[in-house]
């Protein structure tokens, strides 16, 4: 097996162990297993509310990642591969369980806060950053609504009186803005909505 030297000039530790794992190294295959499957699995069970559904879905994470070990990227973060492979099982289930392909419900809404932890130090600031891209891109009278509401909770009544406008075209702006949200974020969106965004 390579040695990590901890030398900034040669591959990390996590590059190493990805390296023996694209050979079939089964030693690196446990040491990723165990370092990361307890984080996962509670991420899991949070989101779904059912341990034996957990268990499931990082069992077919690390089969995948053992099946697939060949196409591993020593160069992305096996951290991240995982997280991407967990949330696309999680997507999996709901989609099957709800028949749906928009994931808005309460029961993704509860999650406990040490979960949610575990989720803001995945990818919180840049999921944020991508929000507000969108919301930038956004018309300027639909980013404003938007905003207003969102943002600094104005009720609808009190946005049309300060605008000039009806309620109708300030729930239409709206309605546009998460229209905007569902096709410019995708998957990601059930997330943010976990994280505590308002859509």
């Amino acid at each position: 097996m390579e040695e990590y030297r901890g030398d900034s000039s040669g591959p990390t530790e996590e590059q190493i162990l990805i390296r023996q794992l694209k050979r079939g190294e089964m030693g690196s295959y446990e040491i990723i297993f165990h370092r990361y499957y307890s984080l996962y699995f509670q991420f899991a069970k949070g989101m779904l509310k059912d341990e034996q559904a957990a268990e499931d879905i990082l069992q077919n994470v690390f089969m995948k990642i053992w099946m697939k070990r060949e196409r591993l990227n020593e160069n992305q973060s096996i951290r991240n591969y995982i997280y991407v492979l967990t949330k696309r099982e999680i997507l999996n289930h709901f989609r099957l369980k709800y028949h749906s392909q928009v994931i808005l419900t309460e029961e993704i809404r509860q999650f406990d806060m040490a979960d949610k932890h575990k989720i803001q130090e995945l990818d919180y600031h840049e999921l944020r950053e991508t929000v507000q891209q969108v919301i930038d891109c956004m018309p300027p009278r639909r980013r404003d609504i938007y905003c207003m509401s969102r943002l600094k909770s104005i009720p609808n009544k009190e946005i049309a009186q300060q605008l000039g406008i009806s309620i109708r075209t300030v729930e239409k702006h709206l309605e546009l803005a998460l229209q905007t949200f569902r096709k410019q974020l995708g998957d990601f969106l059930f997330i943010l909505v976990y994280l505590g965004f308002k859509f």
